[in-house]
């Protein structure tokens, strides 16, 4: 196994206004990131559209018109046309307030044609150009307003030439039609037409394109997929000469409007002096969505090169293919940052460790971090199992969106934590316990160095150093994942002795089958055999525990202890028969989704940061929030930030006065779907599709209960309040983002097909995929 150093450095020498916009597109609220580095070149305003041979319809042409061509302008009707010697096409003015037009005359039944393209240029014009299409039928005396529909000219397609694209649609779209118009709504300015085509384009959307759409951030914070950048569009290809700096990379973000149909897609194509670098497809579902690309330019450093960007495809043809966003920056190490290490305890619930209050000292090692740590003691997993888990804390996302249950994994394109980092100028490695850690679910994706044979906490603990020892570069992020305290339950013998005086009694190991039997048996476990499993899941935490303690001292050793930011975590927690079963996934009680959350930042840079000093945190807080809190704290730029659904939680750290959102929770146990919202005081938690659960497992919540966190922490009493209404209103307005999102997602991997047989016997050994 060998490091690659990080072939991209920081995104450095931006100089950008960024708006976040409401859902009526007016700016929000904005905020400016400025870094002292000056950028390279813009090369977006160096862009230049290139004069390309006519590209005919893809489909089927009804009537198609060069306009330059005199003979052809003889069989139009115009109004406002301005003559010009070695003109290209038909210049339309308007006259005295009265809009120029020009009249196209075909022959076609309205079935026969689904979009007009227009091949044009705009002059002497500083803002958007209304344009109106009319179409007249058989038996209509002259155009009329109802039969027409409007479409817009982008002020970025000034001084160029642009194919336009106009579906056609409507109840009135219908019978015979005769003649068409063509009618720009300007003041001022002239519009030039060269081409003119209409007919059936394969693959249109009936329906008017629109630029990239724009949200609202949380609290008004402005992040990658909701910044309103504005979009040149790729009408046509686009090309540049330039200067590339030495040590550079080229920052670009491409996407494409609002388009829907399964044919609507766009592929996007640069090159350099004629060879194709990068192409990039974006569908359908990924429409209204910037997509951010980093390319190394090394190897043309200290050279004058052509670059060249085109996009093809259905969705370009409608005009709705963007860049907004590229510049040359300088591509550098990230200097003066501080390392990362997350630790991922898998199956650790938050209630069994000392320094969340439990009457056993399974954890010295972790309350003494603690101490000297941000310690959030209300955090809460978005699903009580791993691969779900993971995947909200790697990309922010809620698992209700990623569709990552069971055996699925991290959609492709979806952007993680470490992929962010990259780019951003740390070395990426991870370290996994394999099972639904394994490189298989897309958890490797970002991690320059990823291996999910780690073999327990005290082989993850010991190599993690050993591969920092590699690392070429810093500063680094380290993943490490551990699944110790899963079942089964074999903790060394040393370490039962501080959990009970009965040590020797217990068995040698509690597997996952034998605790899945205990809870279906006929006959009910004993009470003495309910606390025997407490005491082997707590002789595994205390084990897991003494590891731990001698990984931290292996960094103080290395001297990276006060330079790394240290986050400690865990996916879910356990249900250990409180409910008259064991295990994790079928519940979203608060055994089952309350996890340790402790964020651990070296003193030097509490004080860089202006944070306050270590503490407590009781307001509920969720794993989606780790990614923003790391990113803000490590000063990432907002540019490089995907988009999430968590928030930061550095006003917290800055002991600023601040609200957090309701917390969310959801699992898909056997095909059926719940979820829960958690307040500071109340916690609804709803179940969908009963019918046909497993009952024989557990005795599950039927509909939908409200419980009083304070007042019945156990979630006793299901009660009647005001509360329940505005929890569900508040999961509602979240919930239909999160089914658009899932659309786009993969269908599950199922393990028989796609997973290795010694994959599938890693998953059976943590007790998954019982009966295969």
């Amino acid at each position: 196994m060998r490091v690659i150093p990080s072939a991209i450095g920081a995104l450095l020498g931006l100089s950008l206004t960024f708006v976040a916009c409401s859902d009526e597109g007016e700016p929000a609220s904005q905020h400016e990131v400025t870094r002292a580095e000056t950028a390279y070149q813009d090369v977006l305003s160096s862009f230049r559209a290139v004069e390309p041979e006519e590209r005919p319809i893809s489909g089927s042409v009804v009537s198609e018109w060069n306009l330059a061509e005199a003979a052809e302008r003889s069989r139009l009707r115009t109004s406002g046309v301005v003559a010009e010697g070695g003109g290209l096409g038909l210049v339309l003015a308007s006259q005295e307030g009265q809009p120029a037009h020009v009249d196209f005359p075909v022959e076609a039944d309205a079935t026969d044609i689904n979009a007009v393209v227009l091949r044009l240029r705009v002059r002497e014009v500083s803002g958007p150009i209304r344009s109106r299409l009319f179409w007249r039928r058989t038996g209509d005396i002259d155009f009329q307003d109802e039969r027409s529909i409007e479409f817009t000219t982008q002020p970025d397609e000034v001084f160029h030439f642009s194919s336009r694209a106009v579906p056609i649609a409507g109840p009135l779209w219908d019978a015979h039609v005769e003649e068409i118009r063509i009618q720009p709504i300007i003041g001022d300015g002239r519009v030039e037409i060269t081409h003119a085509v209409f007919g059936r384009l394969e693959g249109l959307v009936l329906g008017s394109p629109r630029a990239l759409d724009s949200q609202r951030g949380r609290r008004g914070r402005a992040k990658v997929g909701e910044l309103s950048l504005r979009g040149r569009r790729l009408s046509g290809p686009l090309k540049a000469s330039i200067e590339v700096p030495h040590r550079s990379q080229l920052v670009l973000a491409i996407g494409t409007g609002r388009v829907a149909g399964s044919e609507a897609s766009a592929t996007f194509r640069l090159a350099v002096d004629g060879d194709s670098i990068f192409e990039r497809v974006i569908s359908p579902r990924q429409s209204g969505q910037w997509f951010w690309e980093v390319l190394d330019c090394t190897r043309w450093g200290g050279q004058q090169v052509e670059l060249l960007i085109d996009a093809q495809g259905a969705a370009a043809s409608q005009g709705a293919a963007l860049v907004g966003f590229a510049k040359l920056l300088p591509r550098e190490p990230r200097t003066a940052a501080p390392n990362v290490l997350m630790i991922s305890l898998d199956t650790l619930r938050a209630d069994h460790l000392s320094l969340y209050g439990y009457h056993r000292e399974t954890s010295p090692i972790l309350d003494a971090i603690a101490d000297e740590s941000f310690v959030f003691e209300r955090a809460y997993a978005q699903a009580p199992v791993t691969l779900s888990s993971h995947v909200s804390l790697f990309t922010g996302l809620y698992t209700s969106g990623s569709n990552a249950y069971g055996h699925r994994r991290i959609a492709p394109g979806t952007t993680t934590l470490a992929e962010v980092l990259r780019l951003a100028g740390w070395t990426t490695l991870s370290l996994t316990d394999g099972g639904y850690m394994a490189e298989e679910f897309g958890v490797a994706e970002g991690f320059e160095v990823f291996s999910d044979s780690g073999g327990g906490a005290d082989p993850v603990f010991s190599r993690g150093p050993e591969l920092l020892n590699q690392v070429e570069t810093r500063p680094w992020l380290l993943f490490l994942h551990t699944y110790e305290i899963h079942s089964p339950y074999d903790a060394p013998e040393a370490f039962r002795r501080p959990i009970t005086d009965e040590w020797q009694t217990l068995p040698s190991s509690l597997s996952a089958d034998e605790l899945y039997q205990m809870a279906v048996d006929e006959e009910t476990p004993s009470s003495r055999e309910w606390q025997q499993v407490i005491d082997l899941y707590d002789a595994g935490i205390r084990y897991t525990d003494d590891c731990l303690g001698r990984l931290m001292q292996k960094l103080r050793e290395r001297g990276d202890w006060e330079d790394t930011v240290l986050v400690i975590v865990s996916d879910h927690g356990e249900e250990l028969g409180e409910r008259g079963a064991t295990g994790h996934g079928h519940t979203l009680y608060e055994e089952m989704i309350r996890v340790p959350l402790i964020v651990r930042i070296p003193e030097k840079w509490r004080q860089r940061w202006s944070l306050a000093p270590p503490a407590r945190v009781s307001k509920p807080v969720e794993l989606v929030d780790v990614l923003p809190t790391l990113l803000d704290l490590l000063q990432v730029e907002p540019l490089a930030w995907p988009s999430h659904d968590g928030e930061s939680l550095v006003p917290l750290l800055k002991d600023r006065p601040y609200e957090t959102s309701p917390a969310i929770s959801g699992f898909q146990p056997g095909g059926h779907r719940g979820y829960s919202v958690i307040s500071p005081r109340w916690k609804l938690f709803h179940f969908e599709e009963k019918e046909g659960l497993r009952t024989d497992i557990v005795v599950q919540p039927d509909g939908t209960y409200l419980f009083d966190l304070m007042e019945d922490p156990a979630e006793k009493r299901s009660l009647d309040n005001p509360m329940r209404a505005k929890l569900e209103g508040y999961f509602r307005a979240r919930r239909d983002a999160w089914r658009l999102r899932a659309s786009e997602s993969p269908v599950g991997l199922p393990p028989d097909q796609l997973l290795s047989p010694e994959r599938i016997e890693d998953l059976k050994r943590l007790g998954y995929l019982r009966g295969r």
